[in-house]
């Protein structure tokens, strides 16, 4: 589905129905995988448009407030190497 043009960010458009997205736009969207978006979506955990009980779409809106509750990973520990050593050296050492 392409994305109307004249639609404004709310997802609302004065020239036709809203943009919608499926569950697969928005996990390419978000660059996360489809499962996870299925998942917080039918936990309630993400704003999104139910119809049925497997059938759910997503709007700019949804889309924005998604953006707001997702806070960002923090950045990973810094690793420690020692240069010179390897375990396989302190292993043979040991025996």
């Amino acid at each position: 589905m392409v994305p109307n043009e004249s639609a404004s960010p709310t997802g609302n458009s004065t020239a036709g129905p809203p943009v919608v997205y499926t569950v697969v736009e928005v996990a390419r969207i978000l660059r996360i995988d489809p499962e996870t978006v299925r998942r917080n979506a039918h936990r309630g955990y993400w704003p999104c448009r139910k119809f049925g009980p497997k059938t759910i779409r997503f709007t700019c809106g949804d889309l924005s407030e998604i953006l707001e509750l997702v806070k960002p990973a923090p950045p990973a520990p810094p690793v420690e190497r020692r240069i010179g050593t390897s375990s396989r050296r302190r292993k043979a050492g040991t025996q």
